[in-house]
């Protein structure tokens, strides 16, 4: 739905691509981590109105009311979507472009990050999605039913090894990301909050 509606707000001029869609979804990503504890839950509301902002698909006092008056079970599926579009368009996008995004959250620590680029080595002109699917396809080298000999097995299990540890530099990059993205859903909320206080 919510990608429907910005691909409409194509037609009128801008047209989005993978990481487009990621920066926007991201916060609803955002919103479902927020959702986990009893003091997320208030930031939630400011989460969902930054990922519309991000889509451009209303103005904010048409995004505020939407978000304010839909159902528990509405801003549920709304999350849901939200949270498992940030994953597939996160895998269209290489990893050196994956890399810049998250690294604007870091303002420090700046060689450290230039050699954290530097160890993704060849997988930065890779897509999330591609190094995700090297790592099931040496998975499967492993089955027995393959009757990969001793040698291949080594060769995948290196693989495996090798990519999981870029994965999880990447992840750790995304978590910096994801607490700025708290830090807005954060900053977002408080005039809505403050009125609600004031009913």
């Amino acid at each position: 739905m919510l990608r429907k509606m910005a691909n409409e707000n194509s037609n009128q001029g801008r047209t989005y691509a993978p990481m487009d869609f990621a920066r926007a979804y991201q916060h609803g990503f955002e919103a479902a981590r927020l959702s986990e504890s009893e003091e997320g839950l208030n930031y939630i509301q400011g989460a969902l109105t930054n990922l519309y902002q991000h889509l451009d698909i209303e103005g904010p006092a048409e995004i505020y009311k939407k978000v304010m008056d839909a159902t528990p079970e509405a801003m549920k599926n709304l999350i849901a979507i939200s949270s498992k579009e940030y994953g597939e368009q996160k895998k269209q996008i290489r990893l050196s472009e994956l890399y810049d995004w998250f690294a604007e959250s870091i303002s420090s620590a700046s060689e450290e990050l230039r050699k954290v680029r530097d160890s993704l080595g060849v997988y930065l002109e890779k897509t999330l999605g591609k190094i995700e699917e090297e790592i099931e396809d040496s998975k499967y080298k492993l089955n027995p039913r393959t009757g990969a000999g001793d040698e291949e097995k080594e060769v995948a299990k290196k693989a495996i090894k090798e990519r999981q540890e870029i994965l999880g530099k990447m992840n750790l990059l995304e978590n910096y990301s994801l607490e700025k993205a708290r830090q807005e859903a954060v900053k977002t909320s408080v005039k809505p909050n403050l009125e609600r206080m004031l009913r």
